[in-house]
């Protein structure tokens, strides 16, 4: 999950005189990936908050709408396609004259004979992100005609992608506890202390499906007064992305984001008797807070009262029982749900939230009371709330992390490096760990917060990651026992990386599943298998070749500022085979090229370049790692460009394509041209080249360029292998490099160079014996491909 942090927010929790690209780098070695990092407020110079008044379709248009804005004391007309328009909404606006930090310059326009004086912006014209399916709203509250950056003050936010074992970092206080681990640094005390003398609790908890819930607790407070959250809050929400609501909301979400325990906030009015936690009936309906009412299923989890279902447990609350203007009693939940089953609704629902992104991690349940006391404090600072009544709770089994025994040296030796038993215990202790000596050896107990830490392989883990895994030196694997055989040879997968690497492509990795409707690009199968229970509705079939994913890559990193990738993938694929049987899995080497936009940009030479290069690649690995020879024929392919496209073949079967990407395929990828390949690699594994060794000679060799000139449809390789199977011992090498056409050669007719090397193992080779050799290939090439000697 990506997480966006705000390092003004992060100076709450730690001192940090650090630059953000450092932090990203500290936490990216550790094992947490910044991908990015944002600055706000750059290149904001004259964007402006505007607030929506009318919204109405341009007259003929069924999307565009014009819309009146108000801007302080003034009204300014705006024409936009965004779909997320609504009435009252504040919104940024930039004036024509305007410059955004892409570098467009907004100008006054005319959209169907509508003018329209300046723009409104997404979250990608201002830089904060890649979305821009809508423009930026900046929620109901505040003043119009400011700048922007009044509402959004300039502040760097580190883009942060978590790994799935690690919903502890799913908030501001999860990242702020990692730079302290790393720069051993102390977090500052963010305990709040909210009053809690407020009496007995008027509402009573229970929960009749322990096995989904296994903690969860109420607390009531009174004196609640809705309304704004306080500018402070609101920037730090719109700086992560957050849209303020109203000051009840805002607290639940504020408090989620620095503690990571997701939160809810019931009108306590509208609740009718206790709460109870359960699964829903059969045919029960929930109108939830974005409106709409879906029906519900006996392995729902639901929070009802006794009319009904109040909220569907770990993922959005019910529109009945929600806080308003006019609510003065609320109710804070904090609970702890079983993930696979939050994950299992979001799913069947089609309904995603923060809340249930991090439920389905699977939260700690001593992250409740943290996270409940927190908004209970912010409620009681923005909100009025006078003091929480006692705690209604139900924990019927208490989770407690075990301790971890570590016997001496084992940490030292899985990572490879002389790690003291000393040095172990205090770097888990810096992670947050109690450590405590064992004989032998120590017993490490993870915090509370933590649930992937289970064996004493993940303590080595902790160890490297916070050492950083680039200052382990590389050693020998095991046990460091000396080497009693010949090594096996190489994994042929990881052999034909490292020379896809060794040739300036990027490794990426693509999910399996794709959209039913993706387009057919290369010669292998396109029947594809469908999923029984897809994640999405856009990943509910199986890929049956590499090139659109890697199409997709080249066109987001172009996007998202880096053209010119160079990306491969080896991977699997899924080929459906007679009904009943399993699907065939092969394994497939697919390589991208980006370009760059079409037209003057990139030259026909460039993308003949590139193309050559893949196929040259290609021809490299394939002559490295296999017995097999890798031979092409320039045929039409699906999904590739008309005369800029080659057929693979290896032992004489089809094996692959290689090719520019079709304009109307590009285009379908918002890209712009690529160039790709792909290879059945499982004829490569299967065929390996045996090595030989062969001596060395030690006499010269002599170099000889042979050109010649043949029909123009003759392919290089058809006078390659003629010149190859010319029974010539001397003969070591054929190297192609030149191909002419023009004048210098007649009609129909081109040139190609060939560079030629004899050497002999025994004995310097004469002038009179090279020239015969020569010679005879000569007589060969004329009388098979028409060949003769180019002056």
């Amino acid at each position: 999950m990506t997480l966006r942090i705000s390092m003004e927010w992060l100076q709450e929790y730690i001192e940090l005189a650090e630059q953000a690209e450092e932090l990203a780098e500290a936490l990216t070695l550790s094992g947490t990936e910044v991908e990015q990092i944002v600055d706000l407020g750059v290149g904001w110079d004259g964007v402006v908050v505007a607030r929506i008044v009318e919204a109405r379709l341009v007259p003929g248009s069924d999307h565009l709408k014009v819309l009146q804005l108000e801007v302080g004391e003034d009204r300014v007309q705006v024409v936009s396609g965004a779909p997320n328009i609504a009435a009252g909404d504040l919104v940024p606006l930039a004036p024509p004259g305007t410059k955004l930090p892409n570098g467009m310059t907004v100008g006054a326009r005319k959209f169907m004979q509508t003018a329209s004086e300046g723009m409104v912006l997404s979250a990608l014209e201002l830089g904060i992100s890649s979305e821009h399916d809508g423009i930026l709203v900046l929620g109901q509250e505040g003043e119009s005609g400011v700048p922007l950056s009044e509402l959004m003050p300039r502040d760097r936010v580190l883009v942060v992608e978590t790994t799935s074992n690690r919903p502890d970092l799913l908030c501001h206080l999860g990242i702020a506890r990692e730079l302290a681990a790393i720069y051993d640094r102390p977090i500052k005390d963010w305990h709040g202390t909210p009053r809690e003398d407020g009496g007995p609790s008027p509402i009573g908890v229970e929960i009749l499906d322990d096995d989904l819930c296994a903690r969860y607790q109420a607390r009531h407070l009174d004196g609640v007064s809705v309304g704004p959250s306080p500018s402070w809050m609101q920037r730090r929400l719109r700086a992560v992305g957050q849209r303020p609501i109203s000051n009840a909301v805002d607290a639940a979400n504020y408090a989620m984001l620095e503690t990571g325990q997701p939160l809810h906030v019931f009108d306590y009015d509208k609740l009718k008797g206790g709460i109870v936690v359960r699964r829903a009936l059969g045919g029960e309906q929930l109108l939830a807070l974005d409106g709409k009412t879906r029906t519900l299923t006996p392995e729902m989890l639901v929070i009802a009262d006794e009319a009904g279902p109040i909220a569907l447990a770990g993922i959005i609350g019910g529109l009945d029982s929600a806080v308003s203007a006019t609510t003065s009693k609320v109710v804070v939940e904090a609970a702890n749900f079983l993930g696979t089953n939050v994950r299992a609704t979001s799913r069947k629902l089609a309904l995603r939230t923060d809340a249930s992104t991090r439920f389905e991690k699977q939260l700690h349940p001593e992250l409740v009371p943290m996270g409940s006391r927190r908004v209970v404090e912010l409620l009681q600072d923005i909100a009025e709330a006078g003091p929480a009544a006692e705690v209604a709770e139900v924990y019927a089994h208490p989770m407690r992390n075990q301790p971890i025994a570590v016997r001496p040296g084992f940490v030292g030796e899985v990572l490879g490096d002389a790690v003291g038993d000393a040095e172990v215990e205090r770097d888990l202790r810096r992670l947050g760990f109690k450590v405590e000596a064992a004989e032998p050896g120590l017993r490490a107990t993870p915090p509370p917060y933590r649930l992937d830490v289970k064996e004493p392989v993940d303590l080595v883990e902790e160890v490297g990651r916070l050492r950083g895994y680039n200052s382990i030196p590389s050693t020998l694997p095991g046990r460091r026992l000396p080497v009693a055989r010949v090594m096996p040879a190489p994994d042929v997968e990881w052999a034909a990386k490292d020379i896809a690497v060794g040739a300036g492509f990027d490794e990426v990795i693509v999910q399996s599943f794709v959209a039913p409707d993706e387009p057919r690009v290369g010669s292998f199968p396109t029947t594809r298998l469908r999923l029984a229970n897809p994640m999405a509705s856009d990943q509910s079939t199986m890929r049956t070749t590499l090139l659109p994913g890697l199409a997709r890559v080249l066109a987001h990193n172009a996007a998202s500022g880096a053209p010119g990738a160079r990306v491969f993938e080896l991977g699997h694929v899924f080929w459906p085979r007679e009904a009943g049987e399993l699907p065939e899995e092969p394994r497939l080497l697919g390589l991208g090229i980006h370009l760059g936009a079409s037209g003057p940009q990139v030259s026909p030479a460039a993308v003949r370049t590139a193309l050559l290069e893949l196929k040259g690649t290609l021809q490299m690995l394939v002559g490295r790692l296999s017995s097999i020879e890798l031979e092409s024929e320039q045929v039409e392919v699906p999904g590739l460009h008309p005369g800029r496209s080659l057929r693979l073949r290896l032992a004489g079967q089809e094996a692959g394509a290689l090719g520019q990407l079709h304009p109307e395929i590009a285009a379908g990828f918002e890209s712009d041209i690529v160039v790709v390949a792909e290879l059945n690699f499982e004829p490569v594994a299967a065929n390996p080249r045996l090595p030989r060794a062969e001596a060395v000679s030690r006499h010269p060799a002599v170099l000889r360029d042979l050109a010649i000139t043949v029909p123009e449809l003759t392919p290089a390789r058809d006078a390659i292998n003629t010149i190859l199977g010319v029974s010539e011992v001397i003969l070591r090498s054929v190297d192609l490099y030149d191909e002419y056409r023009g004048r210098q050669v007649d009609p129909g007719r081109k040139g190609l160079t060939f560079r030629l090397t004899f050497q002999a193992g025994d004995r310097t080779l004469t002038g009179e014996e090279v020239s015969a050799a020569e010679a005879r290939i000569l007589h060969s090439l004329k009388a098979e491909i028409d060949a003769l000697p180019r002056a």
